[in-house]
């Protein structure tokens, strides 16, 4: 048996050795634990003595695994794979050239590798968080380490994170949502009502698997999240763990502040060939089509030609009636 070895490093410097052959169900990776070499499995998967994983490592890398540093400038020193797009891959990270491996499943331990600092459009206005005084000292200390993000701690009322003006948030534990819903007390409900009612943008953040505890029944978990969403309001996000939460709180509070950051575009790459490029630019006015955008360029002979053309000659193009000639010309001259 002999595995493969690939190397996934994050843009924080977090690192993982991929291990690719093993005899196991799910993902198996090597990572740094007190600079000695530690066997990590999928939760969930049985895996396989370490030892013996060690063993097919120490033929694969050709030096001795237990050092994490002396292995991984083996497997990095070994011969790259033969470029282009595998399956089960993603494509190369824009800041870093090396190719990723794709996970079967993202975990919490993927989570721990997300860094808030190192978002592709980062906070760059400096914003106050609230958060409740109840909230783990684990997650408080994360946010703190966000740049331009002012900390402040206080008895909250409504939700555990609040941006004043913006945005309130609430954050739930899978076992929290069982604990919450169950009972007289209807804790939940009564903590998004007033969310709802705040006027501000609100969000529960489910935090783990909330399928993997039967304390509800399927019914109710799906009736619970819906109802929170449909007829409250509120938006429902579910994260990994405390680290992946605390990422996801920075990136709503970056949307909630900065907006997306970037312009989207509103289509897609179309045809290199100038004919059809041509007919695309045209199909991309409201109510043409490509059978009427080909009708245009065959009448008037280019997208100039249409932009020249008045309304009355736009209209005897067979698909151009009066009311979308009338658009045609308004949005091609449109300043």
């Amino acid at each position: 048996m002999s595995v493969r070895l690939n190397v996934w490093k994050a843009a924080n410097g977090f690192t993982r050795i991929y291990l690719n052959g093993l005899p196991v169900e799910g993902k198996a990776w090597l990572q740094s634990s007190g600079g000695r070499t530690a066997v990590q499995f999928e939760r969930g998967s049985k895996g396989m003595p370490d030892a013996e994983v060690l063993a097919l490592v120490a033929v694969a890398a050709g030096c001795d695994p237990a050092r994490w540093m002396d292995l991984l400038e083996a497997v990095e020193s070994l011969p790259a794979a033969p470029r282009g797009r595998k399956p089960n891959r993603m494509a190369s990270s824009r800041r870093n050239d090396t190719e990723a491996v794709r996970p079967e499943r993202w975990t919490d331990v993927d989570a721990e590798a997300l860094d808030p600092n190192d978002m592709a459009h980062p906070l760059t206005q400096e914003t106050v968080l609230v958060i409740d005084d109840r909230e783990p000292a684990e997650m408080v200390d994360r946010l703190r380490a966000v740049a331009n993000l002012k900390i402040e701690i206080a008895s909250l009322e409504t939700g555990d994170y609040v941006v004043p003006g913006k945005l309130v948030i609430e954050r739930k534990t899978a076992a929290d949502l069982a604990a919450s819903v169950i009972g007289d007390s209807k804790r939940l409900f009564w903590q998004t009502d007033r969310i709802a009612a705040s006027g501000e943008r609100g969000i529960l953040l489910l935090e783990g698997d909330a399928y993997s505890q039967t304390n509800m029944s399927l019914p109710s978990i799906t009736g619970t999240l819906t109802y929170l969403s449909v007829i409250q309001g509120v938006s429902v996000i579910p994260t990994l763990s405390l680290a992946h939460s605390a990422y996801t709180i920075v990136k709503a509070i970056r949307h909630a502040v900065q907006g997306l950051g970037y312009e989207l575009n509103l289509r897609g790459s179309g045809p290199k060939d100038p004919a059809g490029a041509a007919a695309f630019v045209l199909e991309g006015i409201p109510g043409v089509s490509a059978v009427t955008a080909r009708a245009l360029l065959a009448r008037f002979g280019s997208v100039a030609g249409v932009a020249r053309a008045e309304v009355e000659a736009l209209r005897e193009v067979p698909g151009v009636g009066p009311k979308r000639a009338e658009v045609i010309s308004a949005v091609l001259h449109t300043q």
